[in-house]
């Protein structure tokens, strides 16, 4: 069980916008993936298809570590993303 800090920011025309900065607190990486994935549904719309929120649903869903989610997200995506462990 660990505490992770989430900065996730959308990159449009070279300026990030941010889209979620939350902190977790006694989770492990699965909870994270959840939470994410449920927070992400309540920045893009729910009425309509996003392609992109499909892929990155994908990336997360699929990811085995934070190193490789992040990783993932950063370059095969328009989206950037931070995950630190921190302290209480």
């Amino acid at each position: 069980m660990k505490n992770y800090h989430v900065i996730f920011s959308e990159e449009l025309y070279s300026v990030k916008y941010p889209l979620l900065n939350f902190t977790k607190y006694g989770v492990t990486f699965e909870e994270l993936k959840i939470s994410t994935i449920k927070r992400l549904g309540n920045v893009f719309p729910t009425y309509r298809v996003d392609k992109r929120h499909y892929e990155l649903k994908q990336i997360i869903k699929g990811s085995k570590s934070i190193d490789e989610m992040t990783y993932r997200i950063n370059n095969q995506t328009d989206f950037h993303i931070v995950v630190k462990e921190v302290l209480n």
